[in-house]
């Protein structure tokens, strides 16, 4: 007997990342069809146990491509559809049970649509993501199903699956669960490895996939146009700092709290607990504006942004120095900086937001901090900032932009070059292996090869130098 149908054609290097059932836009006779074609293939070889059988459909006609003779990772839409346990049922026939249903007691019901959460980066080309979680949320929202492999603290390893989890979601129609998934997704908050979620949440309120006007080479044509925000608006900014400087007074308010008693001055001992005089932070100075600065770098822009305290007030002017973009100076001075327990949160990363009014306008973000990195999560993308230190400088080069050094770490999977080899801008020197994709490490420009530093099948640690090249002189 058969469960239904699937589409899975939103793929990336025939990777699965959007699943849906039933299968979108296919007519009746050629669904009728299709289903019966699977239920032949599993009769006639003989099939006991829980199958898939894939096929490709050129929108006319559908062709045999393979079967796998197990449950698939997005069998969880089948079972929003359906309403039953497939997992249970495998073991129930593997233990000699027959099955519990006809196929005429067999319903579908509303439509289902999976998305695949990976340790991937969507800014670099989707170079898989490892190391370890400093903060992993996943959404509890009704009609939303999760079925998460990680969790806050774990470490992703380089040597599986990029997968972290798997979030569902049911609706009586096609379009409304794809609305339901994309805003569950945007309640999905990681800090520690790069992820693809935010990115999805794009390709599923895209026209093209919600008109079913999308193939197997969708995202391979099209997949730039779901890119996350190129620029940081003026609004963010403000949160940003605002963000740092709640979680700084935070810290001040716990060391406060946890002092003895006899080391707080007298007066300090009669305030509310938990406030102190010294974690105001409110950047009092004596006879000048009370301000305080904060400067952050994003992809490669440094922005510095001003808190002032006017009369319990908060405002905040922001000023980019980042190239391309030009010199601009921002004023917040209508922006009112309040709780962000005044406006509701809905499932938002709990006790980290922080809210403002802007020019009559709600803005709200969640944060968290870790370090000097600051992660925001606002109006549907994730920024990850770095809170500039004139001593700390980052310098990574990466493979991706002809960089010699690895930009994940992996396992060496071929070694095209030799010492003293003389190789041209664009040639492939090393293969490295991880999460079960290749990444290619090229000359970034010509040169000679004066050393290799790994062998094949050696492990790399992510930022370790794979050769060394030498250019070539100019005449």
């Amino acid at each position: 007997m058969h469960l239904g149908d699937r589409d899975c054609s939103i793929q990336r290097r025939h990777q699965k990342l959007l699943e849906e059932a039933p299968a979108p836009e296919i007519a009746s006779d050629i669904r009728s069809r299709l289903r019966a074609a699977a239920v032949t293939v599993a009769r006639e070889i003989g099939y006991v146990s829980a199958g898939t059988v894939e096929f490709l459909f050129d929108g006319r006609d559908f062709y045999f491509m393979e079967m796998n003779t197990r449950l698939q990772v997005e069998h969880t839409v089948t079972e929003a559809v359906t309403g039953l346990d497939l997992v249970e049922w495998q073991l129930r026939v593997a233990g000699g049970e027959k099955l519990p249903l006809a196929q005429e007691d067999i319903r579908l019901h509303g439509h289902a649509i999976e998305a695949r959460v990976c340790a991937e980066d969507p800014e670099r080309d989707f170079l898989p993501s490892a190391g370890e979680l400093h903060l992993l949320q996943w959404p509890s929202i009704e009609s939303i199903r999760v079925d998460a492999g990680f969790t806050t603290g774990d470490e992703v390893p380089a040597t599986y699956d990029s997968l972290l989890g798997k979030v569902i979601a049911w609706a009586p129609e096609r379009k409304q669960a794809a609305a339901r998934l994309a805003g569950a997704l945007e309640h999905f908050y990681c800090a520690g490895v790069q992820t693809n979620e935010r990115w999805l949440a794009r390709v599923l309120r895209a026209p093209a996939f919600l008109e079913v006007r999308h193939s197997i080479a969708f995202l391979g044509e099209r997949g730039g146009d779901f890119a996350g925000p190129k620029e940081m608006s003026p609004s963010w900014l403000a949160l940003a700092a605002a963000a740092v400087h709640e979680s700084e007074a935070g810290t001040a308010d716990e060391a406060f709290a946890a002092a003895p008693s006899g080391a707080l001055p007298a007066t300090a001992s009669a305030l509310s607990p938990g406030r102190s005089p010294w974690a105001t932070l409110d950047g009092f100075t004596p006879n000048l504006p009370a301000r305080v600065d904060y400067a952050f770098k994003w992809h490669g822009h440094e922005h510095s942004v001003s808190l002032t305290f006017t009369r319990g007030q908060l405002s905040a002017a922001a000023v980019d120095n980042g190239s391309p973009m030009p010199l601009v100076d921002l004023s917040f001075s209508g922006a009112s900086m309040v709780p962000a327990g005044d406006f509701p949160t809905g499932d938002s990363l709990a006790g980290r937001s922080v809210a403002a009014r802007i020019e009559n306008r709600r803005v709200q973000a969640d944060y968290f901090r870790d370090g000097i990195r600051l992660h925001l999560w606002a109006g549907g993308a994730h920024y990850e900032l770095t809170l500039d230190d004139p001593r700390l400088k980052e310098f990574s080069a990466s493979a991706a932009q002809g960089g010699l050094t690895t930009p994940l770490p992996g396992v060496v999977a071929a070694v095209a070059a030799k010492v003293g080899q003389t190789v041209r801008a664009g040639e492939v020197l090393m293969v490295i292996e991880a999460m079960k994709m290749e990444h290619s490490i090229s000359a970034p420009y010509d040169g000679m090869v004066k050393a290799v530093h790994f062998a094949r099948g050696d492990r790399v640690p992510e930022g370790s130098e794979l050769l060394e090249l030498a250019p070539t002189a100019t005449p």
